[in-house]
This record gives structure tokens, sequence and C-alpha cells, in this order.
């Protein structure tokens, strides 16, 4: 379920969409209205098009229409669609397929300004401003087949005119065809992703329905890198950033354009970059490596976490540089200069802490100089973690570290250009055990290695 709250920049997004579509002839004569109800000259209507699909821009509406001369106020607003397919084989599911919103302003004038003290309805046609069609776009997909979908719906709306009262409707069972799409739509398609691009929001649903709108065929052959870096240019990454980000790393890894952005983006300092390029673990250039060791040596202890895993993925590429890995390694020391020679019994709880996170960092530069460091620690048993906040889950990777040993443990396996992940596996560690097994599981196996490697530190 979604519940909808609208600020001043969305609704202005939805306004610009509903602004690009613009009904002909042939287009008007697809509308019927499925269901309607009158009380006190107020209508609400749903409307929708016959035998939609993807590449329509809008092909259901919900309305409400004043049909007297006095303004109405919406005072209370619960509208739910929720979308079923009937002809599903087993491998077509809707990852989300509910909408809902109980918000007054759900009829509003999109350019209202906020906040707004009352939800005013002026005579005429008042047009659902929650892009319904959008929504149901993205539920439904771009499908190779017609899709037989039920769509039920419900209302409940309160108003005050004249005098107050109250339009609700029963949930109601509408079933149609979702019509699958083919070469004569490409067009269609095209235009809509482009226009999608150029309007930023934070909605998941018109973010979604723009990257279901790029991996087809038709759109993913002819949007071009330049378009997409613009695209990316003026979002953040709640506005879908990231969906272009996964689509220029598979379809342009290492394109010179692309590499010139972010590059700029680097020696500008801009934090952000450090997290678009690790979504793009396609693209590097050794010229990416100065700025980001300066923004490393510039940064917070929670930024050098994300910066070092960003060099750490791209190791292989500047590991035979021998002043790289002395210059990371020499940063994280400066930064842990009150703690990182000290014995594991010198140090408080606390200070075991940061300890571990600065092994953490120091297992990913490549200089194994500071196995000298870490070896001390892998016989220090104290946690730095409670068991209780370790998450573990049936199908995924190994539970985090408890331990300081655990952590000098995977800080010398990456030293040796091992990933512990991997290396875990190869002792047996059993991704699909009971998440109740799994800690127990892991533990031996941590243990046996922590013997091999102190036995290497002798």
């Amino acid at each position: 379920m979604i519940t909808s709250r609208f600020h001043k920049s969305f609704l202005l997004v939805v306004f610009l969409f509903l602004s690009n579509f613009h009904l002909n002839a042939s287009d008007a004569e697809r509308w019927s209205v499925l269901k309607s109800s009158n009380e006190n000259n107020v209508t609400l209507n749903l409307k929708m098009i016959s035998i939609p699909d993807f590449t329509d821009l809008e092909w259901i509406s919900f309305e409400i229409e004043n049909n007297d001369e006095e303004p109405l106020v919406l005072l209370a607003s619960s509208l739910r669609v929720d979308f079923h397919i009937l002809n599903a084989d087993h491998k077509m599911s809707l990852p989300q397929s509910s909408f809902h919103s109980t918000d007054p302003y759900l009829f509003s004038d999109a350019l209202s300004p906020l906040p707004l003290s009352e939800a005013v309805l002026n005579k005429g046609t008042n047009k659902c401003a929650i892009p319904l069609s959008v929504y149901g776009s993205a539920f439904l997909g771009a499908s190779s087949k017609d899709l037989e979908v039920s769509m039920k719906i419900s209302a409940d709306f309160e108003f005050k005119g004249r005098e107050n009262f109250k339009i609700t409707w029963e949930e109601k069972d509408i079933k149609f065809i979702w019509s699958k799409i083919d070469d004569r739509d490409n067009e269609k398609l095209l235009k809509e992703v482009r226009m999608l691009m150029r309007m930023p929001t934070d909605d998941v649903h018109l973010n979604k329905k723009m990257e279901l709108l790029l991996y087809q065929p038709a759109v993913s052959n002819q949007i071009t890198i330049d378009e997409l870096i613009g695209a990316i240019e003026i979002r953040d990454k709640f506005q879908g950033r990231n969906i272009l980000l996964h689509f220029t790393n598979q379809y342009f890894p290492n394109d010179s354009k692309l590499i010139q952005y972010f590059l700029t983006q680097l020696k500008s300092q801009n934090s952000e970059t450090i997290e678009s390029l690790i979504i793009s673990n396609n693209t590097w250039d050794k010229r990416f490596l100065e700025p980001t060791i300066s923004m490393f040596q510039k940064s917070n202890l929670g930024q050098s976490f994300i910066i070092i895993d960003l060099l750490y993925l791209h190791q292989s590429k500047w590991i035979k540089d021998e002043n790289i890995p002395t210059i990371l390694s020499d940063l994280i020391i400066y930064r842990f200069e009150d703690i990182i020679y000290e014995k594991p019994e010198d140090l408080s709880i606390s200070e075991l802490t940061s300890w571990s996170s600065a092994a953490i960092m120091l297992g990913k530069t490549g200089n194994k100089e500071m196995a000298q460091l870490l070896c001390p620690f892998l016989q220090c048993e104290i946690k730095v973690a409670d068991n209780d906040l370790v998450e573990v889950k049936k199908d995924s990777a190994p539970p985090r570290p408890i331990r300081v040993c655990d952590n000098a443990l995977e800080a010398m396996i990456r030293l040796t250009k091992k990933t512990p992940n991997n290396l875990y596996a190869k002792h047996g560690f059993d991704i699909n055990a009971k998440p109740e097994l799994k800690q127990m599981n892991i533990q031996m196996i941590r243990d046996k290695l922590i013997k091999n490697y102190s036995n290497k530190c002798k």
C-alpha cells in the first residue's frame, strides 16, 4: 500500500506530465465512463480508454465534476486502486500492485501554493492530481502479450458545499485487457521516456515507469549518452538518478563523455559522485585517482568508508603503483594515530570499535606492510558489535564481524588479495543454512582461519 503526501515540486511534475498529453479525435472516442455517481450537484466519474497499453500517456481518469456555481470543499478523501493479472504465468508478478491515498488535496489544482488551508474544487471538472495512468503503467509494465487485468477500486469522499455530504464507492471490480506493445509503438515509447527524463521527481512510480521504458529495446538503442548525462545531472539519488546510473553502466560503460562527466564532478569535490561511481562499477579512469584520494583525505569517517570502498572496487587498476597503497594506509594511520599502534589490551571498548573501523579500511589499501599492525588483534575476542543487532537472513552473505579478531581477519584476507566471502565459501560456509545456524557456522570458519593467519604472523 502506498500513502501519498504531496508537496509543490511533485504537483508541478504532475502538471508538467499531464500538460504533455493532448487528446486527438480518435483518442477521445476511446474513452468511456466505467462508474459514475451523482449527489448534490456533484458527479464522481471513473473513465478509461478501451484496450490501453504501456504507450498510452493517460488511460485512466478519476474526476470530480462540480455542477454547482459555488465552490466545493473536499474535507476528507480515500481512494484505493488494486491491480491483479488474471492470466499471469508463474514467472509474472507485480512488484507493487496497490495504490492508496488519503490526501485531502487529492483533487487540488497542480499549481496551487502550499500549504493549503482547504482543498477547494471550483465549478467544472476537477481531475485527480495523482497520475493514476502512470502508476498503473508502472504496475503492469510493457507486456509482450495481452494481459487480462482485474482492477478493484473503492472511494470515500466527504464534501462541504451548501451542506455537508459524502459519496462512497464500495469496492468495484473492473476487468480490462492491457494490450501488448509492438514495433509500431516505438516512437511513443521514446517520446515518453525522454519526457520523464527531463522531469526530476521523487515519486517512485514515475521513476519506475522511466526505468521500464529505458530497457525497452526500441528505447535503449536510441537514447544517447548526452541525454543520460543531462538527466543524471538534474537529479539526486531520491529522484531516479540511480536508475539512470545502472542503465548507463550497462549500456555505456567507460564511455569517454561519461568519464569526463565523472572527472569534472570529482574535481569539484562532489561527494555524491563517489556513490555514483560505485553504482557505475564498469567505469573507471586513472585520472579519477588523484581527486578521489584528495576527497578521502578531507572526508569524515562515514564518507571515508564509501570512498575506500570505491577505490577497493577498482584496486586491480592501481595496485601496481606502489605509492597508492602507501598513501592510502598513511592517511588511515594518521586519522587513527592515537590508537593504531596500541596493544589490544590497552584499548577500551570504544577505542577497539574505532580500531576495527581502521582495520576494515587498511585491508582495502593493498599495503601488505599493514599486516604487522593487524596480527596482534587476531587474538582479541572482545565483541564490538551486538549479536542481536547483526541481521542474519536466509540466502544472504555471511553475517558481518562481531569481534575485533573477526575484523582483523577480514583485513588480513583482503591484504592477501582474496575476498572474505569467497574464502568463507571455500571453507564450507552454507549460504542456504537457517539464519540461526549461520552465525554458528561463520564463527567456526572464522576461528579456523584466524588460527591459520595467526601462524603466519609468527
